[in-house]
């Protein structure tokens, strides 16, 4: 292995033990560093023709080198490696979209988990159909895992709306369910229909397998997390109620289990709370809302 290669797979372990270690946004450490690892390897060619597709070599998931298990880190680095800007920046912009609010709600263990995961299941599958038809490719690129993470959400929040891109259609609020549903019959359709050099069978492999983790991993609780979150006064929070938005964000925070994610629906809550005497938006301390005309609510028993 080219010595470009090996320092880019050691580097993998930052995107992954930093959110960790620090409890900051995996997805967004996920996709820098995907971009990192395309201006390195880009640098490298413009140094030396012929070192990006070295790389590409040395560290995406050869079907003809699954049997060895020395290697198995293909199973990771093929998700930090893209073929060109084009497929590194739709794969980056999809996930920021679908990964940023997903990863507010579940956590960054849980987002890290089902990115990972789901990601490594669509390659082992999409190889093993490969070996069953007596072919061999080399395949790189985040989209497995990108599916995984969109399977998971549809299957824990599908009524939630994000922002979205469909085609080439900009869509500000679309019900996760509904983009989900779209995109996945559309690469079921190119899997059957459509031969490319694009890796649908990937897609689809690792959106059913984010569907399927997404309620295991979602049951799982760390055992620092405690009661946290279930001190809160939801009668006082219920009377800042004043509108649909309001009224929804008050039942995801009263039928919320998980901590975090309850947390975050109350922040989004609080953002929106209004005062209910002069319809002045309200100022925050922690527990507290308070107004410039005199009205106060605390928050927390």
């Amino acid at each position: 292995m080219h010595w470009l290669s090996v320092a880019l797979a050691a580097s993998l372990v930052v995107p992954i033990a930093v959110p960790l270690l620090g409890r900051r946004h995996a997805c967004l450490w996920t996709v820098v560093w995907n971009f990192a690892v395309f201006v390195a390897m880009y640098a490298a060619e413009l140094l030396q023709p012929g070192l990006y597709f070295r790389a590409v070599y040395d560290l995406g998931w050869d079907t003809a080198l699954m049997g060895d298990p020395t290697q198995w880190y293909r199973a990771l680095s093929a998700m930090y490696v893209h073929s060109g800007p084009l497929h590194l920046l739709m794969n980056m912009l999809i996930l920021t979209l679908m990964g940023v609010p997903f990863e507010d709600r579940v956590g960054t263990g849980r987002w890290l988990a089902l990115y990972l995961v789901s990601g490594i299941i669509g390659g082992i599958v999409d190889n093993g159909f490969a070996l069953a038809a007596h072919t061999s490719h080399i395949g790189i690129g985040a989209s497995g895992a990108v599916f995984g993470i969109m399977g998971a959400f549809a299957f824990l929040y599908p009524r939630d709306e994000i922002p979205m891109i469909l085609v080439v259609i900009f869509l500000p609020r679309v019900p996760v369910v509904w983009a989900v549903v779209f995109m996945g019959g559309l690469e079921t359709f190119y899997l059957f229909a459509v031969n490319d050099n694009i890796g649908h069978v990937v897609h689809v492999a690792s959106l059913v397998a984010g569907i399927a983790l997404a309620g295991p991993v979602n049951r799982f609780r760390r055992g620092e997390e405690g009661p946290r979150g279930r001190d809160l006064n939801l009668g006082a929070l219920h009377g800042l109620v004043h509108d649909g938005e309001t009224s929804d964000l008050f039942d995801k925070i009263a039928k919320e289990d998980l901590p975090e994610v309850r947390q975050a629906w109350l922040e989004q809550y609080i953002k929106k709370a209004q005062c209910p005497r002069c319809r002045k938006m309200l100022a925050h301390s922690p527990g507290k809302l308070f107004c410039s005309c005199g009205y106060k609510l605390q928050y927390q028993k």
